[in-house]
């Protein structure tokens, strides 16, 4: 039973350690064009550079209307807090179950049943978790729409995962 726990553990440290840390962002520009899930690349004083697929594609910050950034590893986070707390709860609730002799499930079959269970509650969550503020800056200057920008950058990447 202990292997399997400390098994389950180092899995999902391992599944931690790999996930994105990316900073999507969603910008709409003039003539209700629309990029979705680009990432960030660089922004000169009327230039923003992101990355959409493998291409690093330059925006002028004029056609620039609203954005809006997120982080990646919400929704890998919050399948990750669930499995955990599954196989917390889990494991309590087979061990207490065999002491009492009136189950037939293994303390093992119990926590990986809640483990499953907790990825998908804590991943659904995590997909419904509120987005990165919308910034609008239809009308803003070309210096205000720099500030900005670079403030929602730095908002979403200091989010803790």
């Amino acid at each position: 039973m202990k292997t399997v726990l400390f098994s389950l553990w180092l899995l999902m440290i391992g599944i931690a350690d790999l996930r994105s840390q990316d900073i999507s962002l969603w910008i709409r520009l003039s003539e209700d064009r629309v990029f979705t899930e680009c990432r960030f690349y660089d922004l000169s004083n009327d230039t923003l550079y992101v990355l959409s697929g493998y291409r690093i594609v330059p925006i002028s910050l004029v056609e620039v209307y609203q954005i809006r950034g997120v982080k990646n590893s919400s929704i890998t986070d919050g399948v990750l807090m669930g499995s955990g707390c599954g196989v917390i709860v889990g494991s309590l609730l087979g061990l207490s179950l065999n002491s009492s002799e009136k189950s037939t499930a293994s303390t093992g079959a119990t926590c990986l049943a809640f483990a499953v269970l907790g990825g998908i509650v804590g991943g659904v969550m995590a997909a419904l978790e509120k987005s990165g503020d919308l910034v609008t800056l239809e009308g803003k200057s070309v210096d205000e729409k720099v500030r900005l920008i670079r403030d929602v950058v730095r908002r979403v990447s200091l989010e803790q995962p």
